[in-house]
């Protein structure tokens, strides 16, 4: 989905704009709720009330998964939340 908006809304041209953003944010929504809501790392510390050196020592280790996008971390809730329920395993663990 390599949308940009302008992309999107020149497939409406001539069509009713509020239309065509009710249709851009279910899109959005629809996206979102497929790839869920992303935490930076001070976020996803704070919501495992834990610092910021043990998410990187359990990324490191395999526990939980993570993505580093340039220079920053990123963190799916969910897999947060599985973790906090036992649903991750380490590698061969």
């Amino acid at each position: 989905m390599g949308y940009t908006v302008l992309n999107f809304f020149k497939r409406f041209k001539g069509r009713n704009v509020e239309k065509s953003i009710g249709e851009f944010i279910a899109m959005l929504r629809a996206r979102n709720r497929y790839i869920g809501e992303v935490l930076t790392l001070q976020e996803a510390a704070d919501y495992l009330k834990t610092s910021t050196n043990t998410l990187y020592s359990l990324v490191n280790e395999g526990k939980l998964p993570a993505a580093k996008i340039g220079r920053e971390w990123r963190f799916s809730k969910r897999a947060v939340e599985r973790y906090l329920a036992g649903e991750l395993r380490s590698p061969g663990g």
